[in-house]
Parts: C-alpha cells; structure tokens; sequence
C-alpha cells in the first residue's frame, strides 16, 4: 500500500499520505486518533448513526404495528414479538466473533451493506407475508438484521473510539431514542406504506455503502497497517488502536 502514517509523539499531528486524489487526500493531516475516528475511507461510521436511527423507527412501527400484523396472520402478538427476539438473542451469539473479524479486516462495508440488505428483505416481507409460520419466520429474520445490526454498530464505534467511545455511544442511542419517538407518528401518517419506506431506507444505505466499497476498495495491507499502527503508538505511549481505512 502506499499509505503512511508518521508519529511523533502522543498528540502531534500525523502525516498521512496517499496517492493523489485517493481517499488520503482528504485526511492530510490528523492525529492517529482522529483519522481513526472518522471511519476514513468507508463511510461505514457515519452511516451507522443513520443506521440506528432506522432502527429506532423500525421497533417504534413494529410495536404500533405488531397487533394489527398478529390478527391478520391468525397469530398471537406475543409469539411475533418473541420470534423477533429470538433471532435478536442468536445474532450475537452466532455471528460476533465473524462481525470483529469483517471490521478489522476491513470488510465492515460488506458486513454492514448485507446486513442493511437482510432487514430491507424482512421489511418486504412483513408487508407482503400472508401466512402465520411466514410472519413468524419473517420476525426470525428481522431479529437476526436487528443483531447484525445492532452488534456491527457497537463494534465500529468501540474499534474507532476506543477509550473515547463513550460520547458517541450515547449519540447513537439518542438517535436511537429520536427514531422511537418518530415511529408512531410516521406508523399513523403512512399506515399502508411504511414497510416499504423503511425498506427503501435501508436498501438505498445499503447500495451507498457497497458503491462505497466499489469506489475505494479494501483497504491494502491492512495486516501491515495494524502492526505499524500498534507500534507507532506505543512507542509514542498512546493506547494501542487501529489505524486509519482499516475501516
């Protein structure tokens, strides 16, 4: 690759270079900390904040929902929600260590644009599904999106930030918060529509962040750039992180 950071001392500005007109073009100048915070590169950390707050609106409309969905489908409500979170609870379970692995390999786009494509697909499906074990099934799937989700967020924002990572958690909780709050409004303004408005949503983040990874391409050497990284910044007595366009 021919991307290059130089350290100084804990701080100090960092020069990083990148052949012209390449992504490193817009990030001269940072310190380590701060290219890394800005996900530079992939658009994938600005993207999950837009990304939780859909994901507010989303449980905000399944719960105004929920009911209405049941007693067209013949189901109770109860076993929905809990088909739901039991796709919620396996998603972690089953997929955390392979989430760490996409982001440090820098394939968190790829992660993140099938993940967003998975919730747009149940999205679609809870409009269209006409029968009980289907809805049931869909909810499974929704739940599975939620925790892909749901766990690729903390793991960029915590991978990013690191120490510092507890102002934009909390930001993206309160987007969270905001898409909650919205949800039963919008449920009541666009009854019949709003599965797919939501699933338009995620499927034009999920073509933004692919087309992204199309434009840059994966980081190069990333191995090498974790290694040099880790070193620079202990010798220059900083916390050990990632370096910059690994994600």
């Amino acid at each position: 690759s021919k991307f290059g950071v130089g350290v100084a001392s804990p701080g100090v500005v960092a020069l990083v270079v990148a052949p012209p007109g390449g992504p490193g073009a817009r990030c001269r100048l940072h310190s380590i900390a701060s290219c890394r915070a800005m996900g530079y590169g992939t658009g994938v950390h600005n993207v999950v904040f837009v990304v939780m707050f859909l994901r507010g609106v989303t449980i905000g409309v399944v719960g105004a929902s929920s009911m209405h969905l049941a007693q067209a489908l013949g189901v109770p409500q109860n076993s929905l929600i809990a088909a739901r979170g039991v796709g919620i609870v396996l998603g972690p379970a089953f997929l955390s260590g392979l989430i760490g692995k996409m982001v440090w390999s820098g394939n968190s786009q790829l992660f993140l644009a099938s993940s967003l494509a998975l919730m747009a697909f149940s999205e679609i499906a809870i409009a269209t599904v006409s029968s009980g074990a289907l809805g049931y099934l869909v909810f499974l799937i929704m739940g599975l999106a939620m925790a892909m989700l749901d766990s690729t967020s903390d793991v960029v924002m915590m991978t990013a930030h690191r120490e510092k990572c507890a102002l934009p958690l909390n930001v993206l909780h309160a987007l969270y918060g905001c898409g909650g709050m919205l949800a039963p409004y919008l449920f009541v303004a666009f009854a019949t529509r709003i599965w797919v408005i939501l699933a338009a949503a995620h499927v034009l983040l999920s073509l933004g962040v692919a087309g992204r990874r199309l434009q840059v391409g994966k980081p190069m050497g990333w191995k090498a750039k974790i290694r040099t990284g880790s070193a620079q910044e202990a010798e220059a007595g900083s916390p050990e992180g990632i370096p910059p366009r690994v994600m």
